[in-house]
């Protein structure tokens, strides 16, 4: 309570009013505020975190290289002549192991031509897992991926675009890259050995 002198000489007591609020209320009140913040943005980045630091993530390129031919040790005769192939390299840049199980090439939504190395002379055989930071290259040669167009003219349509290729992972996503090269180029090339 304080006491109060008026004029007369007598003394009231007046209790503070419910409205003032003191220094150390406000101070605590903002410090309240700041960590009300805090709070809210420390748990936004804890899911930010789960959701992105554990996911998977391919690089593509698509690149023409030439094959030398392989000789096997047992005959000494040769499994592959020297070619030319169209190359995938996956790269994997994301922070977990990544299962590639399918590698094909798009013409369209409706229509992909899954590639098969039977015998495993170019590719390592599917499915590959790639760890993190690591890289793998998918390829096929210019013979066989002509016998594969020349026998589907017909469903593939126009020669004038580009090839994609398409990679499947374990979980069914799809990667996708344009090839550096048309079918047309790629059938050229070939006729021109």
């Amino acid at each position: 309570m304080v006491q109060k002198k008026t004029t007369k000489g007598i003394t009231n007591n007046i209790m503070p009013t419910s409205n003032e609020i003191t220094t150390f209320e406000i101070w605590s009140l903002i410090i309240s505020a700041v960590a009300a913040v805090a709070t809210f943005a420390a748990v936004i980045v804890a899911l930010w975190q789960t959701k992105y630091a554990n996911r998977k993530r391919v690089k593509l390129k698509s690149s023409t290289q030439a094959l030398l031919p392989v000789i096997t040790m047992e005959t000494g005769s040769k499994v592959l002549s020297e070619t030319l192939s169209q190359c995938v390299d996956i790269t994997n840049i994301g922070n977990r192991d990544i299962v590639i199980d399918g590698f094909s090439i798009e013409f369209s939504r409706d229509f992909m031509l899954q590639i098969v190395d039977f015998m495993n002379i170019i590719n390592p055989q599917l499915p590959i897992k790639i760890a993190a930071e690591e890289r793998e290259r998918l390829q096929v040669d210019f013979p066989s991926l002509c016998e594969m167009i020349l026998k589907n003219k017909k469903t593939i349509g126009k020669f004038d675009k580009k090839l994609k290729f398409c990679i499947t992972d374990s979980t069914g996503k799809k990667y996708r890259i344009k090839s550096n090269r048309t079918i047309e180029n790629i059938l050229a090339l070939q006729n021109n050995k």
